[in-house]
């Protein structure tokens, strides 16, 4: 939770943030905006990954609530042995599921969260090489009789 005696330190925070960069440019209006925006933009992408967090500990929940259901559903067999069985093949059912959903994670945060963050639309564009005269092949088309 957070301490409401210290909410007073954000706004100074950021105006000293502000300052800092404002201090030493050369256009300081220009600077003064995209100081501001830097900081918005980075308060907002710590709430961004405050939330992603968020969802890992959901996925925990999860686990834990279809590990009760198994658990519940195998105590309710009336043979030992085929409740072993349900639990067997039910935590194997959990171990598939979530590894299912690992994959679909793995793949968003690459796709997603490490290509934008990293690649850029800077650079050259790309120009093909022409294919070079086959030669060889030519050259073997003449000394065939």
């Amino acid at each position: 939770m957070v301490d409401r005696r210290a909410v007073w330190l954000i706004p100074v925070g950021f105006c000293w943030y502000c300052a800092g960069e404002v201090a030493y440019a050369e256009h300081r209006a220009q600077r003064l905006g995209a100081s501001a925006a830097e900081a918005i933009e980075a308060l907002l992408q710590l709430l961004i990954n405050t939330l992603s967090f968020v969802r890992v500990g959901a996925f925990a929940l999860a686990h834990a609530g279809l590990a009760a259901a198994i658990n519940a559903l195998c105590a309710g067999i009336g043979t030992r042995w085929l409740a072993i069985v349900g639990l067997v093949l039910g935590n194997a059912l959990l171990i598939v599921i979530e590894g299912l959903v690992v994959g679909i994670q793995t793949t968003r945060l690459v796709l997603f969260e490490f290509f934008i963050r990293f690649l850029r639309g800077e650079g050259r564009a790309l120009k093909p090489l022409r294919p070079l005269p086959n030669t060889f092949t030519m050259q073997l088309s003449r000394k065939s009789p």
